[in-house]
């Protein structure tokens, strides 16, 4: 989880290595940060670049109840989070395969899916990984 309280402006180490490393360990990135960095396009679509492509999500504030929805909201999901594996038959494609995960059956459709897509799932060639989570039932 990463608190902010505004644009980057001391990091030694670009957002897309740290994306890439949470990717590569399957760490989540979860983004709270104040309006200031709302008002930063810029650090506005790296932390929702970083998260989304860890699974996370980012939270921008506006008072301190905003940061207590965001971190029950970051609870929540941390409470419904599940891992799937997957074997593949042999076949001549050694590259990566591409995965989809559904909710099927209409008894389902009041939960939220959200997956990661990301080779840095995938443990080896041949053996990918898939995680999702639910969010409980969607909001109306």
């Amino acid at each position: 989880m990463v608190f902010s309280n505004g644009p980057d402006n001391a990091s030694s180490v670009p957002p897309e290595d740290v994306a890439e490393l949470a990717q590569s360990t399957g760490t989540i990135i979860y983004m709270i940060s104040t309006q200031q960095a709302q008002a930063e396009p810029v650090s506005t679509a790296v932390f929702e670049r970083m998260s989304k492509a860890t699974g996370g999500k980012a939270y921008f504030s506006k008072s301190w109840r905003d940061e207590t929805r965001a971190f029950a909201s970051i609870r929540d999901d941390l409470a419904h989070l599940y891992s799937l594996s997957y074997y593949p038959t042999a076949n001549p494609n050694r590259g990566w395969r591409a995965i989809t995960v559904k909710l099927v059956g209409k008894h389902l459709q009041k939960y939220h899916l959200r997956t990661r897509t990301d080779t840095a799932f995938f443990s080896k060639p041949n053996y990918p990984r898939v995680a999702f989570q639910t969010s409980g039932p969607a909001s109306k």
